[in-house]
């Protein structure tokens, strides 16, 4: 896809590596006459796999000619869960590791330009989608003792699986940041230890998911107990004025579903938002930071029960 603004040209692959044996020729609109003799030659930029599952890797691969003389300076940024931002070579390759990627899509970029004339350059970019894991077998026991990418694998694979119990020792702190609707199913136990601390482990994301943890539709007998459970939303006051809501828990249509001892706070929207399947909803939240308000006689409740027949201690 080729286009220019501004004398910028984007050349975006969508194939797993671009592999062109006569090249693609990136020719941007020139803001000098001379410089059109430096005009790049994409010989390659894309991912091992455009499509992995959150905890894999994939390796990025490049490979860009210029003629001699031009001075080219190359530079590859990544729009990634930890941002990436690195001067490189016109040839090169480098592992995309777990703690480099977002969930979703992640965008990566090489910003080609000349030191003589900045208003040239030339772009090419490719993306990765990050996926669900698989679900670990019904009925499984998982422990969660650290915040390691296989441990965030584990938590997510736990609780899509039916009647899993998953349990949180309670020093950790695990960083949830660019999940989105992990989907908690029937029978799902989220426990944690509160005997090394009070409050319980903590669970956090940094960034703003539309909800965190999906219960349902129909995922029945949940229960989440003993945990912090914190948004991405700041100290500020204002931080919440304009962007999208985002709540803790979202629960669709879902009977039995329990939700105590817990702290839930830190969330644009809701501590826990419940659906139960005709359009109508109802949302609670713990008292402390959050920006939504709720009427006076709910805002002293950690978690309320309403319509799908959650409840709370």
């Amino acid at each position: 896809m080729f286009g220019s603004s501004r004398a910028r040209v984007w050349l975006t692959t969508g194939t797993a590596l671009l592999m062109l044996s006569a090249g693609v020729l990136v020719r941007p609109v020139p803001a000098r006459a001379d410089v059109g003799d430096c005009d790049p030659t994409v010989r390659a930029f894309g991912f091992s796999s455009t499509q992995v599952a959150f905890g894999d890797s994939t390796t990025l691969t490049w490979d860009i000619q210029v003629p001699d003389g031009c001075g080219t300076v190359f530079e590859l940024s990544g729009n990634t869960r930890e941002s990436f931002d690195q001067f490189v070579g016109a040839q090169g390759s480098i592992i995309v590791t777990p703690a480099m990627l977002s969930f979703g899509v992640n965008d990566w970029d090489m910003s080609l330009t000349l030191p003589n004339n900045s208003d040239l350059s030339w772009h090419v970019g490719n993306s990765v989608t990050v996926t669900m894991p698989a679900a670990k077998p019904p009925g499984s026991t998982v422990t969660i003792s650290d915040d390691s990418v296989r441990s965030r694998v584990d938590f997510v694979s736990g609780v899509m699986a039916s009647h899993a119990t998953v349990r949180i020792a309670g020093n950790v702190n695990l960083d949830l940041s660019s999940l989105e609707s992990i989907p908690v199913a029937a029978g799902v136990q989220i426990l944690g230890d509160r005997s090394v601390n009070a409050a319980g482990p903590r669970i956090f994301t940094r960034t703003v998911p539309r909800q965190l943890l999906k219960v349902g539709d129909n995922s029945d007998d949940v229960r989440v107990s003993g945990i912090r459970l914190e948004g991405g939303e700041s100290d500020d006051p204002f931080s919440g004025v304009g962007p999208r809501d985002s709540d803790g828990i979202g629960v669709y249509a879902s009977q039995h579903v329990e939700i105590d001892h817990d702290e839930l706070y830190h969330w644009r929207g809701a501590g826990v938002n419940v659906h139960d399947g005709n359009g109508n909803s109802r949302q609670w939240r713990r008292v402390h930071d959050a920006k939504r308000q709720l009427p006076g006689e709910l805002r002293r409740y950690d978690v309320c029960s309403a319509h799908s027949g959650a409840r709370s201690r």
